[in-house]
């Protein structure tokens, strides 16, 4: 799965519609958090988004999902980084991998 394909239009998933994040290469069905990952929660500018980097700094900008993978981040921002990725993958649904990850 590409990024590409998470930003299809929601009438177009196959699967019906769905809002995916991609955290550390692994594709999770966070659709059931709209109001954090909807259009008005504090993660709105995740979806259809790695959001590796930016979970890892603590943010929230846009500019922060522009970056695939951890290259450049410190060692307590990796340790940050794992304990979103454990928390995600205790709570939603893993629905795919990307091709894009890199570490």
């Amino acid at each position: 799965m590409t990024l590409a394909e998470l930003a299809i239009p929601e009438d177009e998933y196959a699967f019906g519609p769905r809002i995916l994040v991609v955290l550390k290469g692994l594709v999770f069905d966070v659709t059931r958090l709209q109001e954090v990952f909807g259009p008005a929660g504090l993660f709105k500018a995740y979806p259809a988004k790695d959001i590796t980097y930016a979970l890892a700094k603590g943010s929230t900008p846009e500019a922060d999902t522009q970056v695939i993978g951890t290259l450049g981040l410190t060692g307590r921002e990796k340790e940050n980084l794992e304990r979103w990725f454990i928390m995600f993958k205790n709570r939603f649904e893993v629905i795919g991998r990307t091709e894009q990850f890199s570490r």
